[in-house]
């Protein structure tokens, strides 16, 4: 009796354990289905024909040993801890922080390796072993009409792959869908078998949903392999994108500020600890760290700033640059901002005004008509007013009440640029009907756009780099009228 207890007792505990990792396997289910839709959309419908063409029923064998139990249930445990993680990246930190993407992301800017190629050859691969299971497991017994089935599965389920690709205007190469498919479909024929059914889940089994969502999340992630592959972590080549140029590759940049004529910018970078500057006529050249000045870390590299980096802004009426830093005083456990002063020509911080007491700074504004710099707070509504000149705060009354812009778009000429779309790409639309124009597929992960009104020229940060995009170039190439004024050749 007391060991029946203990069974039911283990049974109840391991299952209250595998809850939360069914809900995981689900949710990165479903993501993969939703950021890939046309390759998820055609695989269901490749396993639905080859199911109903008699592909996957499994051929009568012993029951299995103890050894094939015991590793079917690693690989059960060990599928569902990876969905774990993958879980808590996209929902608690944002799938941008996850720690795989964020190699991956530094992978691409440094060495830009050809990530769909690797791809395709471990696709291939699985593709290759699972065929020789089959062969093997059925004593090399497979007609040619076997494999003619499943070749009219997996050509069933590419043309629908590709008709989505081209209904969603993915700009995936139809190569690809054609490659991924059968390889899958080997894939899941020699899985459902021999690793699901085989050892048949009983009611009283506690892993016997993560066993049955087993097949369902390795094919969860082909298809996000796939996605980020083929598509987000794409790096455009040069010449692809029409009027699209990377003109450095650098890590994390949140704010761009251009100078006076559009001749120079300042780059936020937090994850570097510091702010940069980039020369961008007559052609873009080095980036050079901004001497940190009064800023200076104390204990890190002299280039480094002593706290976190935040918005950065231009104001032409003083011909300066600003940024926002949050800093801790050694005498203080709390972190207040600092308001930084950087020259004209974005060489070095000049000065540092701080705000004991006031609100952390989030966005920083420049009014051109009452020539101050607005301060929005970053943890609730709030905004200060700066007097750059002076270096003293002008608050007014009703200030703590204003709310921060939604300023990710920007306007240049008769177009609106803002980051978007599924995979983050730079988004082109009609500012008053919010027609999209286009998506430029830059690697993903755009922010920080600023843009240069005289030249019609835009510059982002994408995952691959700093780009600059001659909008009027691009609007030709997609046959639209181009901004209101012509850039200088």
């Amino acid at each position: 009796m007391t060991s029946s207890r203990s069974q039911r007792l283990g049974r109840w505990l391991l299952g209250a354990a595998v809850a939360p990792m069914v809900i995981a396997e689900v949710v990165v289910i479903v993501w993969a289905a939703g950021i890939d839709p046309a390759l998820a959309g055609g695989l269901v419908l490749a396993l639905v024909a080859a199911g109903a063409l008699g592909l996957l029923r499994g051929e009568a064998s012993a029951r299995p040993g103890a050894a094939a139990r015991a590793a079917v249930s690693t690989l059960v445990l060990g599928s569902g801890v990876l969905a774990l993680w993958a879980a808590h990246a996209l929902l608690v930190r944002g799938s941008t922080e996850h720690p795989l993407l964020r190699w991956l992301d530094d992978l691409v800017r440094r060495h830009e390796p050809r990530l769909l190629l690797h791809y395709c050859i471990a696709v291939v691969a699985m593709g290759l072993l699972s065929a020789g299971l089959l062969l093997a497991r059925g004593k090399g017994r497979r007609t040619w009409r076997w494999w003619a089935r499943l070749a009219d599965a997996a050509a069933l389920g590419a043309a629908s792959a590709m008709a989505l690709e081209y209904l969603l205007a993915d700009g995936v190469p139809a190569w690809t869908v054609v490659l991924v498919l059968p390889c899958a479909l080997l894939v899941a024929r020699a899985i459902w078998p021999a690793l699901i059914r085989a050892p048949r889940p009983t009611s009283s089994d506690p892993l016997r949903w993560p066993r049955r969502l087993l097949l369902p999340l390795l094919l969860a992630a082909l298809v996000l392999g796939h996605a980020y592959s083929a598509r987000i972590m794409s790096c455009p080549r040069p010449g692809e994108v029409p009027g699209l140029t990377r003109i450095a590759a650098l890590p994390e940049v949140q704010g761009i500020a251009l100078g006076r004529g559009g001749d120079l910018a300042v780059l936020s970078m937090p994850g570097s600890g510091c702010l940069a500057r980039i020369a961008l006529r007559p052609e873009p050249a080095s980036v050079h760290v901004v001497d940190p000045g009064p800023a200076r870390s104390w204990s890190g590299p002299h280039w480094q700033l002593n706290g976190e980096i935040g918005a950065v802004v231009y104001a032409p009426a003083v011909d300066r640059f600003f940024a926002a830093l949050a800093w801790r005083p050694p005498d203080r456990e709390a972190s207040e901002s600092q308001i930084l002063t950087l020259s004209n020509d974005g060489m070095q911080v000049v000065s540092a005004l701080g705000l004991p007491g006031r609100c952390p700074i989030g966005a920083i504004e420049w009014d051109a008509d009452q020539r101050l710099l607005l301060l929005h707070c970053a943890d609730r509504p709030g905004v200060h007013r700066l007097d750059p000149a002076a270096q003293v705060l002008r608050d007014e009354p009703g200030d703590q009440a204003l709310a921060a812009p939604q300023r990710a778009s920007v306007l240049l000429g008769r177009t609106k640029l803002a980051p978007g779309g599924r995979d983050g790409g730079l988004c082109l639309l009609e500012p008053d009907s919010g027609e999209l124009l286009g998506v430029v597929a830059a690697g993903g992960q755009v922010q920080a756009i600023a843009a240069d009104e005289a030249r019609g020229l835009a510059y982002f940060w994408s995952r691959c780099g700093l780009f600059r995009l001659d909008l009027g170039r691009w609007l030709r190439a997609c046959g639209r009228s181009g901004p209101d004024r012509e850039p200088p050749r």
